[in-house]
């Protein structure tokens, strides 16, 4: 069996090996160490509620309540996202663009009528394309917790591990996404 990565993998093997001080030319555990990899930064993104690889967001669909933020899901946003109203585009001039922040700022407000939300819809690019060494951390030394507590006795059944992630979650507060 070969367990390949997934499109968020947060790391490597080689870096976890390398960070977990084992042989990079030993594959014994190279299965078990990329299926904790798919987890970890699965999770990692749920409880920072974003994604963190580049990627581009077609027509993404924002209800904007009356106000002048429109808050993007994913950030950081690279360039100027192309923003349309019933198919129409807005002109880019009508808002300023908070790349690292992930939000877009209008002066006059984003349209609403009688009180109503508007859909907006965004085409953007967003995420990075190299995780930043904090994220990556976060996951190597949850992955390699999890291996040692795995392997310190074979015979067991492993399920019943217990671990305090809070500190992984801690650390992670830089990168999760404020909800407004």
């Amino acid at each position: 069996m070969s367990v390949t990565a997934s499109d968020n993998a947060l790391t490597t093997i080689a870096d976890v090996k390398y960070v977990w001080g084992r042989n990079q030319d030993d594959t014994t555990y190279d299965d078990r160490i990329q299926t904790l990899i798919n987890i970890i930064s699965g999770r990692i993104e749920a409880l920072c509620n974003r994604k963190f690889k580049l990627a581009t967001y077609t027509d993404e669909v924002y209800d904007v309540p009356r106000g002048k933020y429109l808050f993007l899901k994913q950030y950081p946003v690279i360039g100027t996202p192309v923003v349309k109203l019933n198919d129409e585009i807005i002109n880019a001039s009508y808002y300023k663009v908070y790349n690292d922040e992930g939000y877009l700022y209008s002066d006059n407000g984003w349209d609403y009528v009688d009180d109503r939300h508007r859909e907006y819809k965004v085409t953007y690019q967003a995420g990075y394309s190299t995780i930043p060494a904090g994220l990556s951390e976060i996951c190597i030394e949850w992955v390699i917790m999890l291996l040692e507590g795995r392997m310190k006795d074979a015979k067991v059944d492993h399920s019943d591990i217990v671990y305090n992630p809070q500190a992984f979650v801690d650390g992670l507060a830089p990168f999760k996404r404020i909800e407004f």
